[in-house]
């Protein structure tokens, strides 16, 4: 028995269920960016409803009321994939609880 107490194990497809979700929110965040990028335009329309401005590194585009909420969603969801991936990590590094046995006279 070694020195260091019994860590807990998540299985396979929960590491991988929280590396898909890891991955997927950095990469769902550039794609909105390029997307709104290429398809939005430069110039505020207040005709046409693009009046929330994208700063993309200097670069800003407007964009209409549904794809901010997408923008903002995509935020949440990154900031929300990093704490859960902070929460498992954390919870997979305290030890795991020692059960009590069952004794007799608890059954009666």
């Amino acid at each position: 028995m070694g020195l260091l107490a019994p860590r807990r194990k998540a299985p396979m497809f929960v590491n991988l269920i929280f590396a898909g979700l890891f991955i997927s929110s950095p990469v769902l965040n550039l794609c909105l960016f390029e997307h709104y990028q290429h398809t939005c335009p430069h110039e505020m329309d207040e005709q046409d409803g693009f009046i929330y401005p994208q700063n993309d590194h200097g670069s800003i585009v407007y964009l209409n009321l549904a794809e901010y909420r997408t923008m903002q969603a995509s935020w949440a969801y990154l900031c929300g994939s990093i704490l859960a991936t902070f929460g498992l990590r954390i919870w997979l590094s305290r030890e795991p609880r020692a059960r009590k046995p069952i004794s007799s006279d608890d059954r009666s």
